[in-house]
């Protein structure tokens, strides 16, 4: 969050929103792990559906 507030000081929004969305990703995964798991499961894709 440090790192985004000085890139957005600095000017360099895409900068910013590239260290907003890393550090929001960051406390997502921690809050997951806190709560007893991991991300959430992805469902599964059979090789039909991937075409």
């Amino acid at each position: 969050m440090e790192l985004a507030r000085a890139e957005a000081l600095r000017g360099d929004l895409i900068a910013a929103e590239n260290h907003l969305q890393h550090a929001e990703h960051y406390l997502r995964s921690m809050r997951d792990e806190a709560q007893g798991g991991r991300l959430s499961p992805q469902p599964a894709i059979s090789p039909k559906q991937r075409l």
